[in-house]
């Protein structure tokens, strides 16, 4: 959509009413089915006016997911006063209905196609886009509305042929020609953003983009024919990677002008988004490769960093802080004369999952705390090195070590800890560098939270801190880093190799690996949600439930598949909330299977939000029995009144409803004492027939796994998952 012309997301009610009261509107794309509520009214009136009056309006992307057929039927008839009603709901091969006048329209719309899809019902032949043989019903719908037309998609997968179905109804012009021109002819210098994939205004470096805004004119390319457009302009002051994008094979043209734009003199710093979702795997080829610098990721932390005041981005903006708090991905790899800013000797590991281990400890061993790969040397001086010269002089492993040691007490020492170590300084990790390639320069911020301060950081990498500053050269080049990296820094995430291997087995712990976990509360909770790259749909459907679980713990989410096999050992760990079916493909078997191993050594793990709705109904059986090992299979997808099951050892929670509606997917063959919820019993599916549960939760070893077939994530939903982690209270509810 971008591609085809400018674009607003509207997120609120004031600014709904503002764009719909613009002339210069021309389409509308109804992205949710928030319109059916009553406290959109006005919004709603305002929409049906501008279609009336021209304009086309669309209803698709999660609006078929979230709507009720109740409120399907009452949206269209009471507001468009169309007969539409909700119809069925399943997948199929559609045809296009070449009477349409979409089919006869400049989009080369696909003759046919397969999707998963909310249908119509009630509706006119001549409204009918696609349809199944001999069915009156259809997924994809538009109507003459006054002067402009009303249409509806119900693909729940939005596949390929339905973004360009939706393009063709939106009806969008292309930029023109005359519209490049106008944007080349601008005579003011600018910045550019580049966010090929993520959203730009995501709210946690709103800031960052408003300041520099503010000190600058921007630009924001979000496809590849407009970054390579603006990346040839003569007015590009520098470009800002705010996403991982970049890395994309389809996006090697972008990447080949932004190399050739900083060695032409230009500036350009790799940051927002960008550390949180790129492949660790990848980074390293990324750098060599492209930018030929040697930098590799390093660890994952928080810490406090100070400024390194030798560097020449220190020398030209002396208001930079000296030292403030951020939790990033670090390179590695890295020569000091590049390093902006650094950990120091007196730097912690600030977190909330983590005990405060020293970043730099010369005085731990993993024989004789901190968690992290490095090479270590044997301890001469020890009665077991005496007494064993077959013993390893040195070698490379990856440890839980023991801190407040006797000088006599280590068995191996770090290779840092000899006097023949190389400088710490010369072998370091930094989450922030910048360094001179050709005629400009290639900066990298790898904070994932984009503090305040990262936002002066990336002003002054951009000469914009207080004013157009021009940044002095440094007197030579950077060279490249020639020792290896010390590993004195905690890791949070294992390197994608380790990934493949047996975990190791410590004392304490049980053959797969896991430690026993506490019982009762924990000193520093949180909980993993795993989504799988649909974390903003999860944290715009389910928004309520992410705030409540932020009031009650820490919640990671959008962590790699590395970092979550590191964290699933944390003793602080609540639980796992799988979100999103991907968690069955084949690039995630592993850690699915170290989930159940999670799970059978004490933990919870549940399956929610938009699992159902994703999942196979094959798979599901699938899932749960030979992956899980208990006997639920797929059942209904249906609607019906549901009562909770006082069986169940969660039924006596406080604030879980005690009956209400919920249209989901089904599992079958469930225990009485594992179904949370059961039918009503005047219900079509009756418990004690069917033994089919839309709720449900089995103990597996010493933990659980849980279920939630729900797909209109109401608020009841939110309630379950509260209380299957433990969470509940009457305050949450």
């Amino acid at each position: 959509l971008h591609a085809d012309g400018p674009t607003k997301k509207v997120l609120n009610v004031n600014d709904a009413l503002t764009h719909l009261a613009n002339p210069g509107l021309k389409a509308v794309f109804v992205a949710d089915a928030s319109f059916a509520k009553n406290s959109n009214a006005k919004v709603l009136s305002k929409l049906v006016e501008f279609a009336r009056g021209g304009g086309s309006v669309v209803m698709a992307g999660s609006f078929s997911s979230f709507i009720t057929p109740p409120q399907f039927a009452n949206f269209f008839s009471k507001a468009w006063g169309l007969n539409w009603k909700a119809g069925s709901y399943h997948r199929a091969t559609f045809k296009l209905n070449q009477s349409h006048d979409l089919a006869k329209s400049s989009f080369a719309l696909p003759v046919s196609y397969s999707m998963k899809a909310l249908h119509v019902q009630g509706i006119p032949s001549s409204a009918i886009i696609y349809k199944e043989d001999g069915s009156s019903e259809s997924p994809a719908v538009q109507v003459a509305f006054g002067k402009g037309r009303v249409g509806y998609i119900g693909d729940v997968n939005w596949e390929s042929s339905s973004i360009t179905v939706l393009r063709a109804m939106l009806s969008v012009p292309a930029n023109s020609d005359a519209d490049e021109d106008t944007e080349q002819k601008s005579e003011e210098k600018f910045v550019l953003f580049l966010s090929l994939e993520d959203e730009l205004d995501d709210s946690y470096k709103q800031a960052t983009v408003n300041l520099i805004k503010s000190k600058s004119t921007t630009r924001v390319a979000t496809t590849k024919a407009e970054a390579l457009r603006s990346l040839s302009s003569d007015q590009l002051r520098a470009a800002f990677v705010v996403d991982a994008a970049i890395m994309h094979r389809k996006n090697a043209p972008v990447l080949a002008k932004l190399v050739e734009f900083v060695k032409a003199g230009g500036s350009v710093v790799i940051g927002g988004a960008f550390s949180t979702f790129a492949k660790l795997g990848e980074l390293g080829p990324f750098f060599v490769k492209s930018w030929g610098v040697p930098w590799k990721p390093g660890s994952y932390h928080r810490t406090t960093f100070s400024i390194n005041s030798s560097h020449d981005l220190a020398k030209a903006n002396p208001q930079l802080p000296q030292s403030y708090s951020m939790k990033a991905l670090h390179l590695k790899d890295i020569s000091p004369d590049v390093v902006v800013y650094k950990p120091t000797q007196n730097s912690r590991l600030e977190s909330l999952v983590f005990a405060p281990d020293p970043i730099t400890n010369m005085n731990e061993s993993p024989a004789s705390g901190a968690y992290h790969r490095t090479e270590f040397l044997r301890n001469a001086q020890h009665s077991i090195v005496v007494n064993n010269s077959s013993l390893a002089s040195s070698y490379s492993m990856k440890a839980l070590h023991l801190r407040g040691l006797a000088p006599s007490d280590p068995v191996y020492l770090p290779k840092d800890n000899l006097p023949s170590s190389l400088p710490f300084e010369d072998h370091m990790e930094s989450p922030a560098v910048r360094r001179k390639i050709g005629e400009g320069y290639f900066g990298y911020v790898g904070d994932v939270n984009m503090e305040t301060e990262t936002t002066s950081l990336v002003l002054a990498m951009f000469g914009l801190l207080d004013g157009l500053k021009t940044v002095e050269e440094p007197s030579q080049h950077a060279k490249p880093a020639t020792g290896k990296p010390s590993g004195k820094t905690p890791e949070v995430t294992s390197a994608p190799e380790d990934m493949t291997k047996p975990l190791p087995v410590a004392a304490g712990e049980s053959q797969t690996g896991f430690r026993t976990l506490p019982v009762g509360p924990t000193r520093r909770p949180f909980i993993m949600i795993l989504s799988f790259g649909g974390e903003k749909f999860f944290a715009g459907a389910q928004a309520d439930l992410l705030e409540l679980l932020k009031s009650k713990l820490e919640v990671l989410h959008g962590l790699s598949n590395e970092r979550v096999l590191e964290l699933l050992r944390s003793q602080d760990l609540t639980g796992v909330l799988v979100t999103d079916a991907a968690i069955i493909d084949e690039e995630n078997a592993y850690l699915l299977s170290q989930l159940v191993e999670y799970a059978k050594a004490g933990g919870t793990v549940v399956m929610g939000s938009a699992f159902s709705s994703h999942i196979r109904f094959d798979e599901l059986s699938a899932f749960f029995k030979d992956t899980w090992g208990v006997s639920w299979e797929s059942g209904n997808y249906t609607r019906c009144d549901l009562v909770l099951n006082t069986a169940h050892h969660l039924a006596k929670t406080p604030g879980l409803p005690k009956v209400f509606t919920m249209k989901g997917l089904f599992v079958s063959g469930v225990a009485s004492q594992s179904a949370l919820y059961v039918p009503a019993t005047d219900s079509h599916i009756p418990f004690h027939e069917s033994s089919q549960a839309p709720v449900a939760m089995e103990q597996v070893g010493k933990g659980r796994v849980g279920y939630i077939g729900d797909v209109g994530l109401q608020d009841e939903h939110t309630k379950i998952v509260m209380a299957m982690f433990g969470l509940l209270s009457d305050s949450s509810s």
